[in-house]
């Protein structure tokens, strides 16, 4: 990649003519010489989960040398990973974390994360919906006259 905020308008041997907030400039021999001598020990390590949204110039020859796939987590892992996410929620007697790794086949890290997060939230609203009393809700409503 050229450099971050830059866009290559031309390019000529080794002098190249760059646009950057409509300004253009050329740059000398020596200066993209440091550029590349910078940019040497530079390591780009990037992560998705969908792979198939890449855009084609990401994969191209000598941008990302590597693509290593990591599958989701196996059964054993996804048990680890809500017994993590669930070590500091009350969880319910009759919540099976075994049956609920048996379940979430193909889920990631994150989704079994926000699985726990939204069933926390979901059994807060229903704690608050059983203890309000009903007469709360009507007694805060517009008095009538």
């Amino acid at each position: 990649m050229d450099g971050v905020g830059l866009k290559t308008l031309e390019r000529r041997g080794t002098e190249k003519i760059l646009q950057a907030e409509g300004a253009e400039e050329n740059h000398t021999q020596e200066q993209s010489d440091c550029q590349e001598v910078c940019n040497k020990d530079v390591m780009v390590i990037a992560a998705t989960n969908r792979p198939d949204c890449l855009d084609s110039a990401l994969l191209r020859p000598g941008r990302l040398d590597h693509i290593i796939y990591v599958p989701p987590p196996d059964q054993q892992a996804r048990l680890c990973i809500l017994k993590l996410c669930t070590e500091s929620m009350p969880v319910d007697a009759d919540v099976c974390l075994e049956e609920l790794a048996t379940k979430t086949e193909l889920y990631s890290g994150a989704d079994l994360e926000n699985l726990c997060k939204e069933a926390a939230l979901l059994a807060l609203q229903e704690e608050n919906m059983r203890l309000l009393p009903l007469n709360t809700h009507i007694s805060s409503g517009p008095s009538a006259k």
